[in-house]
Parts: C-alpha cells; structure tokens; sequence
C-alpha cells in the first residue's frame, strides 16, 4: 500500500483510512538539506508514514517543519480538483505568501 518516493500519496492514503487525522505538507530535514514533504498529525501528535512504515527510520532524529495542513474534506477536495495527491506548496506561495511580499 505505501510505497517509497511516495510521501504525498502515502500520507493522502494514510488520511483516507484514518480520517480523524490530518495531512500536513511542508519540510523534512533527513540528511541535512531540507526537502519538500508530507505527512500526518493526529491530536498533535507528527508522524512520518513513508519514514516510519516504509523507510522503517527513526524518524525521532529528523526535523520536520509544517507549512500546511489539511482535513479529509480539504483533502478529498483538492485531490478531485487537482487529480494529484499533493505537493501542494508551489500553489501555496504562490497563493498567499507571494501576495503578502508585494
């Protein structure tokens, strides 16, 4: 079901199963350089599905930082209107943080 190279879709797939949780795009500091990524939360708590379940890493050492999130509705929304999983965070800037600079 999850696969490597997949975080958007595993998270995505993670949030359809356990829709009580959240999916959160935003950065993954794994080797020292920060990479686009996504993942979940649930009642505050971050986990790393595409870490945890199919790198197996330990996840703990690793520095997550979150720019967006989005519920099973927001989610389902985006995922018709767009026909991605994610990788969501271009659109985002693009939307409100390059507004907020001009």
């Amino acid at each position: 079901m999850f696969q490597a190279k997949q975080c958007y879709q595993n998270a995505y797939q993670w949030l359809r199963t356990y829709r009580e949780s959240e999916y959160v795009e935003g950065f993954a500091d794994i080797v020292g350089i920060p990479i686009d990524h996504a993942f979940n939360v649930y009642k505050g708590q971050y986990f790393d599905v595409t870490g945890e379940l199919v790198l197996k890493r330990e996840v703990e050492k690793d520095v997550y930082f979150k720019v967006i999130t989005y519920s099973h509705s927001e989610m389902n929304k985006l995922a018709v209107a767009t026909g991605t999983y994610g990788g969501y965070l271009k659109a985002y800037y693009k939307l409100f943080i390059k507004k907020e600079a001009a």
